[in-house]
């Protein structure tokens, strides 16, 4: 086995190598302190740009302080400070949206229940319950607490009730007022049926006048009950539509057509100081020789005038 001859350095490389160990230790020690000094500088920036932040945290809206801790969160995105800071504007931010859109909601919803009250108004004073009572509704359904739409709601009550008061007085009123027209028609007849002969007024004659004690009677000559004859034998002879078993409302002759132009007490023939007359009581009139008469007053007939019925039915009135 052959041994290889040991290699001896000589004094100058042996210098050189140390001085280049001793050059890179040296470079070695000067970018560690670089970084370090690199590093203290960043960590020193970070430092002002949270404190910065934090400061805005306190002054601006959220919306700039989410903006500030995304610029930090470039720079140091690790930093627990940056992350907590960035959380925290964010959900501010989150917050504020929240409160922006009920704020918006609510007046949306204040709107609604101001115009539903103003309708509700309108329908008050227009009388339609009905409709004020139902814009109400829709306000408090929206508002439960709304206090002029609970005044409302108690005004449209206390209109109800008053409306319903005067329909009543207004019923009461008309049917007082029918009956007093048909009284004060009713003592129209009474007096005008106790006239002398002489105030009684008379159709256009068209024969003689019937002889005291002598029968008349009627025949129906065209329209309902064409051809029928009826004897007159009592003082008082009705003629209408009307049907009754009281023998104070009873008609003589009945004449029911089917439009109801003949009133239920059309007209009446009485015989006053031995002379016969003829009342119209009727809404439709009654005419004596084409002549209409005025609504209660007397008559006198003769032998062979014609008696029209509201235009349904006409008659003779004939000495028998």
């Amino acid at each position: 086995m052959m041994l290889r001859p040991a290699i001896s350095r000589s004094p100058v490389v042996s210098t050189a190598i140390a001085v280049l160990l001793m050059a890179a230790a040296a470079a070695d020690q000067v970018r560690a302190q670089a970084y370090q000094t690199l590093d203290t500088t960043a960590q020193t920036d970070v430092r002002l740009l949270v404190q910065r932040c934090q400061a805005r945290d306190a002054s601006d809206p959220p919306k700039d302080r989410v903006r500030c801790w995304e610029q930090v969160r470039l720079v140091a995105p690790s930093n627990p400070m940056v992350l907590d800071g960035s959380d925290q504007a964010a959900r501010a931010l989150d917050s504020e949206e929240k409160s922006t859109q009920s704020q918006v909601q609510t007046k949306a919803q204040r709107d609604s229940v101001k115009l539903f009250l103003q309708r509700a108004q309108e329908d008050l004073l227009r009388a339609n319950f009905d409709g004020a009572d139902m814009n109400v509704a829709y306000a408090l359904e929206k508002d439960p607490g709304n206090r002029q739409g609970r005044e409302l709601s108690a005004k449209i009550s206390t209109a109800r009730v008053w409306d319903s008061r005067k329909q009543l007085l207004i019923a009461v009123g008309a049917v007082v007022l029918v009956v007093v027209v048909g009284l004060v028609v009713l003592a129209k007849k009474l007096s005008a049926a106790k006239k002398e002969g002489g105030d009684v007024a008379t159709a256009a004659p068209s024969g003689t006048a019937p002889a005291p004690g002598q029968r008349v009677g009627l025949r129906v000559i065209d329209g309902i009950g064409r051809g029928r004859m009826y004897t007159i034998t009592s003082d008082i002879f009705r003629i209408g539509a009307a049907l009754s078993d009281r023998v104070e409302e009873r008609n003589d002759l009945i004449i029911s057509d089917s439009e109801q132009h003949v009133s239920r007490f059309h007209c009446s023939l009485l015989r006053r100081k031995k002379r016969w007359t003829i009342v119209d009581s009727s809404i439709n009139g009654t005419w004596i020789n084409d002549r209409q008469l005025t609504l209660g007053e007397p008559v006198a007939l003769r032998d062979g005038d014609t008696i029209t019925i509201a235009g349904v039915a006409r008659m003779t009135f004939l000495t028998l």
